[in-house]
């Protein structure tokens, strides 16, 4: 990316950027960058400008980021990354907020892992900070390349403008409607008999198998409806990413 607009485009004042990725780690027990961006405002502060990564000491998700008044700022998951195990993540900044959304794939889609105030969107500054490269895959620690990720980044997106949750990558046009465990549109007999068997569809935070009373609820008050609402996106819209290490770098028009 070196000496490309994605590099050396500057955030205007007020202005917001949004970062996302799908990636599934082999290791999340270990410091490792998903994207990145070269740097270090902290001067002898080991940090780089941004990063995104899985944490050795507890396996969190955390994006880690020098917002523009040079205030070092994170936010992680709420829970451990898994093993194995396809997420998606954006990270959001409107020059005022910073948030991080993550899908884990359980048919929740994207869900709020937390938000912390910032002073102007990213940190730059001065030369010879402010375009330094992005990276995906790795990142820097001491001002030397580290933190190389071990698993698979499928696709990576960094956008110019703070994105709302329905228009992330992997966000689908609509939510599906609630109490409709066979997703087909309505709200029927059919899913009374896929609850009672404990469906995996209906039991999104239950063992499958084991049908709830509270799912037997949202179904009895939704019986008859059908159509889906629009809302924030779930992955089960989009297919998973491919196994293969294929990478797909995108920015939108006029980059970061």
């Amino acid at each position: 990316f070196n000496n490309k607009h994605i590099n050396n485009g500057i955030i205007a004042s007020g202005g917001g950027f949004t970062i996302e990725a799908a990636f599934k780690t082999d290791n999340p027990a270990s410091y490792a960058a998903i994207i990145s961006k070269e740097g270090r405002p902290g001067g002898s502060r080991p940090q780089q400008t941004l990063e995104l990564k899985t944490r050795a000491d507890n396996s969190l998700l955390q994006i880690e980021m020098w917002d523009g008044n040079a205030n070092l700022t994170q936010i992680s998951s709420l829970q451990p990354i898994n093993t194995s195990q396809w997420y998606y993540v954006a990270v959001v900044n409107n020059g005022s907020t910073m948030s991080m959304y993550l899908d884990a794939n359980n048919g929740q889609g994207y869900q709020l892992q937390g938000s912390v105030p910032v002073t102007g969107a990213l940190y730059q500054a001065v030369l010879p900070s402010w375009d330094n490269s992005w990276t995906v895959g790795r990142g820097q620690y001491a001002g030397h390349p580290a933190d190389w990720f071990d698993g698979i980044i499928d696709e990576v997106r960094l956008s110019n403008t703070a994105l709302s949750p329905s228009n992330f990558l992997f966000a689908p046009a609509s939510t599906p409607l609630a109490g409709d465990y066979n997703n087909n549109g309505k709200v029927d007999a059919a899913d009374y008999v896929l609850w009672r068997n404990g469906g995996p569809l209906a039991n999104e935070t239950a063992t499958p198998g084991s049908a709830t009373a509270e799912d037997y609820t949202v179904w009895r008050s939704n019986f008859g409806n059908s159509g889906s609402g629009a809302g924030l996106g779930s992955s089960a819209a989009v297919p998973e990413p491919s196994a293969f290490a294929g990478l797909c770098l995108l920015a939108t028009a006029g980059g970061l």
